[in-house]
């Protein structure tokens, strides 16, 4: 991609949203959207069968709405869907429980793209320091690729890679390894960018990111001396009688080994 394009101010860019029973909070994501500095050519939602409000608040903002197609629910699946409707050459991926909190958010994430010519531009809102850092395939570690909660996208690059259907969880990682292998880089823009309102926060689907990381996109953490590890922090919480970690790391212990042996089967949900 000729990064020309970018300079002159932000060009002109998607945002794509899945969502399912997202009422309790699209009214939020939605007012982040309209006091974006740079608005967006158009909104479109992947929608996976709500049964609340949530079509038709998107609708009443103006967001072409798409039902998912398949019966069974695919995080890849409902990226795909949604990029075909794509029409810009940038593509901003939203999580339907992201609030934007800074109206410049886009133009920072174009600059971080022009700057450091990087092909996919992401919000680590586990960081409160503000600034960017650049990932490469040296510096990947499973987790610092991608992160969909609030992703800028090449829709070129995604219409020739493809979200992998085949990877049930952390399907941006997975991507983001693909990127990464054409030799590409992608930055993280840290600080209080966003607001993560996940109302679906769960071990078990940490515990589903963690597997699928590990068997599809960073096998380093298939290795039993990782394994050990994690089992080793299970036994330590149960000295402290930390039963919760330490159902949810004996958990991942075994499922890792499983992995070993065959791949996961589990498939993608909303939890």
């Amino acid at each position: 991609m000729n990064t020309q394009s970018l300079k002159g101010g932000p060009p002109n860019f998607d945002i794509l949203i899945r969502t399912y029973n997202s009422a309790e909070t699209i009214r939020g994501v939605l007012s982040g959207i309209s006091s974006l500095s740079s608005q967006p050519s158009q909104i479109v939602v992947v929608d996976s069968g709500s049964t609340d409000d949530t079509v038709t608040l998107c609708k009443a903002c103006g967001c072409s709405v798409y039902d998912y197609e398949g019966d069974v629910f695919n995080y890849s699946r409902s990226l795909n869907q949604g990029f075909r409707r794509v029409v810009s050459p940038y593509c901003l991926v939203l999580s339907s429980h992201v609030v934007i909190v800074r109206p410049d958010l886009v133009d920072r994430m174009f600059e971080s793209m022009r700057v450091h010519d990087a092909k996919g531009v992401y919000v680590d809102f586990c960081r409160n320091d503000e600034g960017v850092t650049i990932n490469d395939r040296n510096s990947f570690n499973g987790y610092n690729g991608l992160w969909n909660p609030c992703a800028l996208y090449v829709t070129e690059l995604v219409e020739t890679i493809g979200f992998d259907e085949v990877v049930p969880a952390a399907e941006d990682q997975h991507f983001a390894l693909r990127l990464f292998d054409m030799g590409y880089t992608t930055a993280a823009l840290s600080g209080n960018w966003i607001q993560y309102l996940n109302p679906r926060v769960s071990l078990k689907k940490k515990r589903n990111d963690y597997v699928s990381i590990a068997y599809f996109t960073f096998k380093k953490n298939l290795a039993m001396s990782n394994i050990f590890f994690i089992a080793k922090s299970a036994l330590r919480n149960l000295a402290e009688f930390r039963f919760t970690i330490f159902y949810d790391r004996s958990a991942l212990a075994l499922r890792l080994l499983a992995a070993r042996l065959r791949k996961p089967r589990f498939r993608s949900k909303y939890f």
